[in-house]
């Protein structure tokens, strides 16, 4: 692979990351503190995941989705990601006792999540058995109407009727997987359908940015052997 090829390549599996990263963090706020602290200081990042919920590419491996591929024509793209790409360096940075044991404990909380959503991505690779391709194409079907309801609500992402096709995703996509993302939170902030719904579509948002990141080449032992170098490219952003 061409060395600048190479480049775009390591930055797409970054941004995907990040992505990842963006949804978890979310999902934790939303539980934690509720919806208002995110419409407050997360807006534009909530936004962003829950477009990212109404991409079908993740349908189409090994191709790059659409989002990632244009890194280079909008560099505005990195913008999007910023809560995510923040909260990757904060996980991939070794924690101090300075910040206590609830950031530790909110940290940890996090990775969880990251961890199974990049487990829980490979549900969503094409495979060459019947059942496979049926359960993708059913989920694929689920995501073409769910573009029709947000047609029809005026583009509203955080729609009471589209959330709940965002949530209803996600639930398709991880029924007979297991263990089953666990979130801690408040009980206020949790207990409405619409606000359960609201975390339903996140992690529906991380699971397809962990498609993408595994579109991209990304991988566990990647992960794992390229931390530290990746810890310093974050900082230089």
């Amino acid at each position: 692979m061409p060395q600048h090829a190479s480049v775009l390549r390591s930055q797409q599996r970054l941004l995907a990351l990040a992505a990842v990263c963006q949804a978890a963090q979310l999902v934790h706020v939303l539980a934690t503190q509720g919806e208002a602290r995110v419409q407050q200081h997360y807006a534009d990042a909530l936004q962003a995941s829950l477009q990212l919920g109404l991409s079908r590419d993740w349908a189409q491996d090994p191709a790059v989705p659409v989002w990632l591929a244009d890194l280079e024509a909008q560099p505005a793209q990195w913008l999007h990601w910023r809560l995510g790409l923040q909260t990757l360096e904060r996980l991939l940075t070794p924690p101090t006792v300075p910040h206590g044991r609830p950031s530790i404990a909110a940290r940890r909380e996090v990775q969880g999540h990251v961890q199974r959503l990049l487990r829980q991505s490979r549900r969503l690779r094409p495979g060459k058995s019947r059942p496979a391709q049926d359960r993708l194409a059913a989920l694929l079907k689920q995501q073409q109407v769910l573009e029709q309801r947000v047609a029809f609500f005026a583009g509203d992402l955080n729609h009471a009727a589209v959330l709940a096709g965002l949530a209803g995703l996600y639930l398709s996509a991880t029924q007979h997987q297991k263990p089953r993302i666990l979130i801690r939170g408040q009980a206020m902030h949790m207990s409405q359908p619409i606000q359960a719904d609201r975390l339903r579509a996140c992690l529906w948002s991380g699971l397809l940015a962990a498609a993408a990141w595994r579109q991209a080449g990304g991988s566990w032992m990647q992960l794992l052997l390229q931390r530290r170098a990746l810890l310093e490219y974050l900082k230089t952003l």
